[in-house]
């Protein structure tokens, strides 16, 4: 039904298209797109959703890839389907707040049961919408108390349907609060930047696991090159030819990389980069990015075989981060204090309860209690007058 009404505005919307219009495509340049982009990326939130089905799927490492990538092809088309229609029907300066595409049908003579056919696919797409959000959240809970993270009360599953039941009602009754009590507008930049910043770590955490070193097969005790300098890099080489393993080199680079794309763009937002010491802080931050991606290109990449890989490491999360961070740098200061709150919550918890009780902390106490036995056993063998 959402695709029928989609197609539906698309294409009725197509025989009021006016081509004049994109005459001036592009009025407010680079600031105003990346302004409107951090606004309405929250439209894009959902398809991270499908990570939260792998135990759910018969075939996760195959499946939800190619899930990913064709709900993000779908969504996509839809959503420049949908703007370049109404872009074509009216200038972008006379478009109504509020109700945009059923006023602006109405404005144009269209008839009236077209209004009742926009809003009944608005309804059916806030369902969707709100379905696929109280699908994912409480799966994510689940997931988190199942490790310890959080309390363990949230990981019961409905004996019946398999849900986590418990979690389902907390992300329900939770949602319906924050979004009785909080500014439409505010609650759209807090869900922005909250994705930017998770989807921008998982660019990070990428990069880092492809150069992090991996047993080779058949020997667990052997490393591959991942994470060392190219032999066929001399000068790289040469400086680091002590280092036998990344370390934080990878990390730091990381670091670097992000610090140069924040710097392009917070010059770009205040436009301080057509200042004389504007533009040579932009050429700085451009030269310690690039720099900082070549430098880990220098590196080996691990050999770990997996069924579905990202290609051109480190380039494409790269990318990724830069987009990421240049829309993260458009959102008000209010909506970065909002984002620091909110993570001191986060880590206030993790802190207190989740890192004392998580499995992967007591599979690491389990591991040193077994060394140190271990350890004490070779002793007591070797010095046995001893003890």
């Amino acid at each position: 039904m959402n695709f029928q009404v989609i197609l539906f505005v698309i294409g009725y919307g197509m025989t009021f298209a006016n081509f004049s219009y994109w005459k001036n495509f592009f009025p407010c340049g680079i600031n105003g797109v990346l302004a409107g982009a951090s606004k309405c990326f929250f439209a894009y939130v959902g398809f991270d959703g499908l990570a939260t089905a792998g135990e759910e799927a018969k075939d996760p490492a195959k499946m939800i890839p190619r899930a990913t990538f064709w709900s993000m092809g779908l969504a996509i088309t839809c959503y420049v389907g949908m703007s370049g229609a109404l872009s074509l029907m009216m200038p972008y300066y006379e478009l109504p707040a509020s109700a945009v595409y059923a006023t602006v049908f109405i404005k144009l003579g269209a008839p009236d049961w077209i209004s009742i056919v926009i809003s009944i696919g608005c309804l059916i797409g806030i369902l969707t919408s709100i379905t696929n959000g109280l699908y994912s959240l409480p799966r994510a809970i689940y997931a988190m108390a199942e490790d310890g993270l959080i309390f363990g009360w949230w990981a019961k599953v409905n004996p019946r349907t398999k849900t986590p039941i418990n979690a389902t009602i907390t992300a329900t009754i939770l949602v319906a609060i924050i979004g009785m009590t909080f500014d439409i507008e505010a609650l759209i930049d807090f869900l922005s930047i909250g994705t930017l910043l998770a989807y921008s770590m998982v660019n990070a955490a990428l990069i880092i696991l492809r150069y992090r070193p991996q047993p080779l097969k058949g020997d667990l005790e052997q490393m591959d090159q991942g994470g060392t300098i190219r032999p066929n890099i001399p000068i790289l080489s040469k400086m680091f030819e002590h280092k036998k393993e990344a370390g934080n080199a990878i990390l730091f680079s990381i670091i670097m990389m992000v610090a140069g794309f924040s710097g392009v763009g917070v010059l770009i937002n205040t436009t301080y980069y057509k200042t004389a010491i504007g533009t040579g802080l932009m050429v700085l931050s451009i030269l310690v990015s690039i720099g900082s991606i070549l430098f880990i290109d220098a590196h080996h990449q691990n050999s770990m075989e997996l069924d579905y890989k990202v290609f051109a490491v480190p380039y494409v999360p790269a990318a990724s981060l830069l987009f990421n961070v240049l829309m993260m740098t458009q959102l008000t200061i209010l909506t970065w204090i909002r984002l620091a709150v909110w993570m001191a919550i986060g880590a206030a918890i993790y802190l207190g309860y989740g890192i004392s009780h998580s499995k992967e902390e007591q599979l690491w106490k389990e591991a040193r209690g077994a060394i140190k036995e271990t350890k004490v056993k070779i002793f007591r063998k070797k010095y046995p007058a001893l003890c």
